[in-house]
């Protein structure tokens, strides 16, 4: 009777024991799998690499990537030489990684062509023109032509090799490149945004920044119209009045509306009713003010020169 009952107490032990094995080892394959899901997540898909050049106009495809490659042909000539091309890209979690390497030995026609191209190669923001930056601090170790110094944790610089070559490079947040060291910048990667010890960054694409706040175009095109928003909050509920502008190429701001934003109310909470006015545009903006007692917006202006302010009684109420 005794030892049947040992016998029960041992079957008892060795189920719980095998319970708690199962429980922990399914624990671990959860954990595991949620683990590999989570990298997976994280890291996004497997690389895409080539180095095929007839996968080139792919470059100008991949979604994310932060630059107009401005510094890169449209397409690589049929005449150049001893062409190298290099691409990659992945689609991770926040921002893609890519680096992009482009090499190409040109005639001396096509050579003096393509250095025309980049010493011209510009964007215009209304007023403001900007063009590819030159390396004057030996940063590199070939003349360089800059149009992404790290920024954001970005590279673009076409770099002349010697001999009619043209090297041209893209990278995006991508620390371990395939591309040899010798065509990178001797700072590669060294923090310079405005707290470190160095340069702080730069980047043609820049249209207008304000503190760390930056509106970028990672387009090609040459000019790009820079517009502004005066905003004024007038009472509660996104009740407010705003002026819209923009600059002309003398970068003066010009007015192209003024509009008063009625309170959100139950019934219009997401499609709140607007007053749009157009009877400024095309005058120079001087200020935006509003007088929260006699609820009236002042907007002053430039006329031939001379400043005149326009009053706008602000409606009292819902429309």
């Amino acid at each position: 009777m005794a030892s049947n009952k040992k016998v029960a107490k041992i079957k008892s032990k060795k189920i719980i024991t095998g319970i708690i094995i199962g429980i922990v080892l399914a624990g671990l394959t959860v954990f595991t799998l949620v683990f590999v899901l989570l990298v997976l997540f994280i890291a996004g898909p497997p690389a895409k690499v080539t180095k095929d050049i007839n996968d080139y106009s792919k470059i100008y495809e991949e979604m994310g990537v932060q630059s107009g490659l401005i510094v890169f042909p449209d397409e690589i000539s049929a005449n150049a030489s001893d062409v190298k091309f290099y691409h990659y890209y992945r689609d991770t979690l926040f921002d893609p990684t890519v680096e992009t390497f482009l090499q190409c030995t040109y005639s001396d026609e096509e050579y003096a062509k393509e250095i025309g191209r980049l010493e011209n190669a510009h964007k215009t923001y209304s007023g403001r023109t900007e063009y590819l930056q030159k390396d004057k601090k030996n940063r590199f170790n070939y003349p360089a032509y800059i149009a992404i110094d790290y920024a954001p944790i970005s590279y673009e610089y076409a770099l002349l090799t010697g001999d009619n070559q043209i090297t041209y490079f893209f990278v995006m947040f991508k620390n371990n490149t395939h591309t040899d060291k010798k065509y990178l910048p001797n700072d590669f990667m060294v923090d310079k945004t405005p707290e470190s010890s160095y340069d702080v960054d730069y980047s043609i694409y820049i249209v207008s920044e304000s503190g760390y706040s930056r509106d970028l175009d990672y387009t090609k095109d040459e000019y790009i119209t820079v517009t502004n928003c005066h905003y004024k909050e007038v009472g509660d509920y996104a009740e407010s009045f705003l002026v819209r502008t923009e600059y002309n190429e003398r970068n003066e701001e010009i007015i192209t509306s003024y509009e008063y934003s009625y309170p959100w109310t139950d019934n219009n909470s997401e499609n709140p009713d607007v007053d749009e006015y157009h009877d400024l545009d095309g005058y120079e903006f001087v200020s935006l003010d509003i007088n929260y007692d006699t609820k009236e917006a002042y907007i002053e202006y430039k006329v031939n020169g001379e400043n005149e302010i326009l009053t706008v009684k602000i409606p009292d109420g819902e429309k």
